[in-house]
């Protein structure tokens, strides 16, 4: 994670944040990269680093057919949007999984 490491230089906070790095890394590369909203998707990651491995493992333990049936919901959703191809399905899956059970109502 030696970039996203680097880009965390560029904005020093006073409190451990991921906030900027990711931002910075998911516009550079978005279908790597995902954001860190911690109001949105709850939780507070210290560093860009864990959040990251928790974003690849929550999408890695979802059972394939789950995975499926949610790329076919968000595909479907769009509606006549197409999505382009690089678009970070799996990242914007995850987040809205995330934000979901930050906000359930």
């Amino acid at each position: 994670m030696a970039f996203p490491n680097e880009v965390g230089k560029i904005k020093p906070t006073k409190f451990p944040s991921p906030v900027f790095t990711s931002k910075f890394c998911h516009f550079q590369l978005p279908k790597v990269f995902p954001v860190v909203d911690n109001e949105a998707v709850g939780g507070s990651w210290p560093n860009y680093q864990n959040y990251f491995k928790y974003v690849q493992y929550e999408w890695n333990t979802t059972d394939p057919s789950t995975r499926t049936r949610l790329l076919t919901a968000l595909t479907e959703a769009t509606g006549s949007q197409q999505l382009y191809s690089g678009f970070p399905v799996a990242n914007k899956i995850v987040e809205l999984r995330l934000i979901g059970r930050s906000h359930p109502a």
